[in-house]
């Protein structure tokens, strides 16, 4: 059916189980009936009256979203897959925790009807579980190019636990992520012309040997920031260690503790910022 004549925002959202299968041969049947249901409820809480939300094919639960905009849907859906990371799934007494994926699509980029739109959706949910699943794929991302090393964000942080936190919530959002935990290796990643490319870094000021002031400045000499987005995180966040990273070239500068989600943004506005 076409949609166009509404001149409404409208998105399609398709969400899975992930290893449904595997999670069947591990608990028994019963356990992938409740998982998929648990989804679906989770679902029909976390969305609008307006939206609709209902069973697809092979066990997907679908929602069609009503004045959505790519940048505020996403965020939801990836809000709704780590909800459903820690939901408890009760069978029979017992109890287990599995994750989901999601696939995303919007009128009129990726379709003009609802069967194009759903089309689309699902196309990008079987991506987001080729990649592992626990995270949503935009129907119009760039599929990833392993080989060419290029990532959407580069996490440089020696804090394991704050890194994984951070690289977790990014794929979740379907960032191509990569963690570097030393600052010479960074370095060393980013000038091979064969190496690595990172559109933003998330890069700590603390790290040990070679740190994150000093990573800033060899980047900027060698002229990374042409293509770069460096956003410092720092425990000390004085003023002046502030505008020094400024005046190197970093385009933000963020104290911990972090709050994850206002680093998020911050992560959008410097992806936003490579493609004005």
């Amino acid at each position: 059916m076409p949609i166009r004549r509404y001149g409404h925002l409208i998105a399609v959202a398709a969400f899975a189980v992930d290893d449904l299968a595997g999670l069947e041969q591990r608990h028994g049947t019963p356990a992938g009936t409740a998982a998929v249901g648990a989804l679906g409820r989770l679902l029909q809480r976390s969305f609008r009256l307006e939206d609709i939300v209902g069973l697809g094919p092979d066990q997907q639960v679908v929602a069609g979203l009503y004045g959505a905009e790519l940048t505020g849907t996403r965020e939801r859906i990836a809000t709704v897959l780590e909800t459903f990371r820690h939901e408890q799934v009760t069978v029979e007494g017992a109890w287990f925790e599995t994750t989901a994926s999601a696939g995303l699509a919007m009128f009129p980029v990726d379709g003009a009807t609802v069967g194009a739109l759903t089309d689309a959706a699902g196309a990008a949910l079987r991506h987001s579980m080729q990649e592992g699943g626990d995270r949503v794929t935009t129907a119009s991302d760039e599929q990833p190019d392993h080989a060419s090393g290029i990532v959407d964000v580069l996490v440089v942080d020696d804090d394991d636990a704050l890194a994984s936190l951070l690289v977790h919530a990014l794929s979740t959002r379907g960032y191509r992520t990569y963690r570097l935990a030393d600052g010479a290796e960074a370095v060393a990643a980013l000038l091979d012309p064969d190496g690595l490319q990172a559109r933003v870094i998330l890069l700590d000021v603390g790290l040990p040997g070679l740190d994150g002031l000093s990573v800033l400045r060899q980047l900027a000499h060698r002229r990374v920031l042409a293509r770069t987005r460096i956003i410092m995180v720092t425990l000390r966040a004085s003023e002046g260690e502030a505008l020094q990273a400024l005046e190197l070239g970093a385009y933000d500068h963020v104290a911990k503790p972090l709050s994850v989600p206002l680093l998020l943004h911050r992560v959008r506005q410097a992806l936003d910022s490579l493609s004005s």
